[in-house]
């Protein structure tokens, strides 16, 4: 929204940094949806903590009906689009036009690590729960 490249929110000049759980899928179908509600309950489940981390989606083709819903449902989770005339960058073995994930970025711009549809939303919020408990940033 703000037109800031994704790669300049990250790094040890950042004022406030956060982590993000970052949702990236090439169709948004059922599997992407999941992820899609499974980054946002996550988020709301870290009540105090949750300020701590963004929420932001990377999708190719989204459903009209999704996309008529996105504002009630997801309304604070950001939507990225590559800059025109690229295309995303994504690290080794993660491939979101064959299989949606879920990516988890430290406010440095690491990627921790990645959760598909049959991870749960309890594996996902324990490992970030510890990681925002041991980090010193973000």
């Amino acid at each position: 929204a703000s037109g800031k490249p994704l790669a300049d929110r990250f790094g040890p000049d950042e004022v406030e940094p956060e982590w993000l759980l970052l949702v990236a899928a090439g169709e948004c179908a059922s599997e992407c949806e999941k992820l899609l509600y499974l980054a946002r309950q996550v988020n709301i489940a870290l009540g105090k903590n949750a300020n701590r981390v963004s929420r932001a989606a990377v999708l190719g083709s989204v459903p009209a009906e999704l996309e008529a819903r996105w504002q009630k449902e997801y309304s604070l989770m950001e939507r990225l689009v590559p800059a025109p005339g690229t295309t995303p960058d994504w690290p080794e073995g993660i491939d979101p036009q064959s299989q949606p994930r879920i990516l988890l970025v430290d406010p440095f711009g690491n990627l921790m690590m990645h959760y598909g549809s049959d991870d749960t939303g309890k594996e996902l919020l324990k490992d970030l729960k510890h990681l925002l408990k041991i980090s010193q940033i973000g």
